[in-house]
């Protein structure tokens, strides 16, 4: 029966592909009540209202003392109170630390960052921490397994679309994962202090069309409702919300869940 109403309502859209919007917005809403959002989606792409245009990237502030911090400076807008963020801290450190070393913290160092993060510490500095430790260094040099074509593959598209930059997929040839998504979490941080020196607004459409963009391309990859999001306007309203320290917290855990996810394939 499901099916049925797919192709109905397909074939509806495509006949009034050049109709008024008023009537594909019908359409689309018969379909979302019927198959739901997502296979909506699938079925008829994303609602055009939805979408968010992606920022010109700037050129990339190489040196940190070019950075005006006050531009960065951006809280959250919404109140957190004491034990919500601790709540919140408990579950990006444990979070940070099984997609970053693809293992869980001991007990010693979960207590350690969890006290660091309590007190006020940003998540940036306690992920740039930890991928400069003794532990870290030892798996980017101690595995012979390299970056698998998916990895280098998606780098690539990365790269261009979310940096600006066009890289050749053979200089990643003799990187392993935890070297690989190391050097592209950086210089997506990177990016995102750079938008911050033009303006918020770039941030968060930045953002928006990068969480859309992985939640159509890796649906299996995401385990919450958030993440799992396809609209653009909804990641964006997210951001604009969230702050810098949950915007690049998000970023790092998904590009490392997803490089740990290609990895495998």
């Amino acid at each position: 029966m499901k099916i049925f109403f797919c192709l109905l309502i397909l074939s509806m859209f495509i006949n009034t592909a050049y109709a008024l919007p008023d009537y594909q917005n019908i359409i689309r809403k018969m379909a979302t009540s019927v198959l739901g959002e997502s296979l909506t989606q699938s079925i008829l792409g994303l609602d055009p209202k939805e979408m968010v245009e992606m920022p010109d990237l700037p050129k990339l502030l190489e040196d940190p003392k070019s950075l005006n911090f006050a531009n960065i400076h951006d809280l959250p807008k919404t109140q957190i109170s004491e034990n919500e963020n601790k709540k919140l801290n408990d579950n990006f450190l444990y979070e940070l630390f099984k997609e970053i070393r693809t293992s869980e913290p001991s007990e010693s160092e979960y207590q350690q960052w969890i006290n660091i993060l309590n007190q006020g510490a940003n998540r940036e500095g306690v992920f740039r921490a930890l991928i400069y430790d003794k532990i870290y260094e030892s798996l980017e040099y101690s595995s012979s397994k390299r970056a698998s074509e998916s990895a280098k593959e998606f780098t690539v598209s990365f790269y261009k679309k979310f940096i600006g930059i066009k890289i050749s997929q053979n200089k990643m040839d003799q990187m392993n994962v935890y070297a690989l998504k190391r050097i592209v979490c950086e210089k997506t941080l990177q990016m995102i202090d750079t938008l911050y020196q033009r303006n918020k607004d770039d941030v968060y459409k930045w953002y928006a069309v990068f969480s859309s963009d992985l939640a159509m391309s890796y649906k299996g990859v995401w385990d919450n409702n958030i993440r799992k999001q396809r609209s653009p306007s909804k990641h964006y309203r997210w951001a604009s919300l969230a702050g810098e320290q949950f915007i690049k917290s998000e970023i790092i855990i998904k590009l490392n869940k997803l490089y740990n996810h290609l990895d495998q394939n």
